[in-house]
């Protein structure tokens, strides 16, 4: 490389057989704000120990002999390593505070992921799909590791009683990532307490027993019993899941869903409430049968009245799906090539085939614990894909507007 001007902003190398080692005369490229190494098969090593400023693209895809996770910059936006031969996802990932994309498809060995990847407050999008060797124990922490848990104090919003024994506080109030799992065990993955997202795309042909309120077709409606003290925390949050294919995948041109979750809690007396969430949009480049996952999160207290001073003892959970952006999420796009990149996806139609709904553990009265297989929620056959009314409620969960388009054709 020392033939090449030090004031180099961009390298792409490709298919190069001879390439073994990636020589640490790298770090003299201080202009550097793109490194494309790909499908070379004999590179193992790269160097360490150097940090450059200016690197926000790193891809060594297809480099099958690579093991080690790179340590080249901090600086880094979009990291693509699939197909690569990478044991683990370490510890010091969370050095990569501006990680806004991570790619590790199809990496055969890849075994551990550190939960320190949750610390990345810019990561929206990760692809753990077809990785053969990651397990529902792969989420997890050395000893020398554990002090994640002690860097997060605030309140208590739990999503399961494994998942608050295990796991910081307020963790799942900081995490905003779009995990692609495809070929991984659902069942497994979802009942591993450390694993937690904002989406999820899974491959399945049915819900997963994972959701304990499941309704079948197309029907949209569950309603569910809630005791009082469900309604006495800040938010309302569960887990929703719809499982669908698309009539058809097109060359080039990704499918698209838009998943809406609304809620309306009702009391003995036939008065309601209502909270209206976001569009989310999933998108995947297969036909197969998919898992569409949220993370749903609802802001209660933002009323005249506390809702917990109130009688309501169900809630209602509808799911709106469509092909369609709605002008809310339409709104929220601020860049017009994104925009015009989302309006001309494959409009292939997506096909709900069920759906189910998992609330927290302490959400639920003693006879509807999670798991008592008696658990039968009332199922109301009201289809529902229209636009939303005027919000009378708050969500959370935000849509995620990219910052840059990323090279995969949908991740977002």
């Amino acid at each position: 490389m020392t033939m090449l001007s030090p004031t180099l902003e961009r390298l792409f190398l490709s298919d190069i057989p001879s390439l073994v080692e990636l020589p640490s005369s790298i770090q003299n490229f201080h202009n550097l704000d793109c490194l494309d190494i790909t499908e070379c098969i004999n590179l193992e090593t790269l160097p360490t120990g150097i940090n450059l400023q200016y690197l926000c693209y790193l891809d060594f895809t297809g480099c099958s002999r690579l093991r080690t996770f790179p340590d080249i910059s901090t600086s880094t936006e979009q990291l693509y390593l699939a197909g690569t031969g990478i044991l683990e996802v370490p510890w010091w990932i969370k050095k990569f505070s501006k990680l806004e994309y991570l790619c590790m498809e199809s990496c055969s060995k890849l075994e551990r992921v550190s939960l320190n990847i949750y610390k990345l407050k810019e990561l929206k999008v990760v692809d753990f799909s077809d990785c053969g060797a990651l397990t529902e124990a792969s989420w997890t922490d050395g000893p020398t590791e554990v002090a994640v848990a002690t860097e997060y104090i605030h309140y208590k919003s739990p999503i399961s009683h494994e998942a608050s024994s295990s796991l910081p506080d307020n963790l799942f109030s900081e995490v905003s990532t779009h995990f692609i799992c495809l070929n991984l065990d659902p069942e497994a993955l979802l009942h591993q307490g450390s694993f937690i997202f904002e989406k999820l795309v899974m491959s399945g042909e049915q819900v997963p027993s994972y959701f304990t309120h499941r309704a079948t077709g197309t029907t949209s409606s569950l309603v569910i019993p809630l005791p009082p003290s469900s309604l006495s925390q800040p938010l309302f949050r569960f887990r929703a899941c719809a499982l669908g294919f698309f009539d058809s995948v097109r060359t080039h041109r990704s499918n698209v869903v838009y998943i809406r979750v609304d809620c309306r809690f009702k009391d003995i007396f036939g008065g309601s409430i209502d909270f209206f969430g976001q569009q989310q949009l999933f998108g995947t480049d297969k036909k197969d049968s998919h898992l569409f996952i949220l993370d749903c999160r609802f802001l209660l207290n933002n009323h005249s009245a506390p809702i917990s001073q109130l009688n309501y003892d169900h809630v209602e959970i509808q799911l709106h799906v469509s092909n369609r952006m709605d002008s809310t999420f339409r709104s929220k796009i601020l860049d017009p090539e994104e925009l015009h990149h989302l309006s001309n996806i494959s409009d292939s139609k997506f096909n709900l085939k069920g759906w189910g709904i998992r609330l927290p553990e302490d959400c639920l009265p003693p006879k509807n614990q999670l798991g008592n297989p008696n658990t039968l929620p009332r199922v109301e056959d009201n289809i529902v894909n229209h636009e939303p009314k005027q919000e009378c409620g708050d969500i959370c969960v935000e849509t995620e507007n990219n910052k840059k388009r990323m090279r995969v054709s949908i991740k977002p």
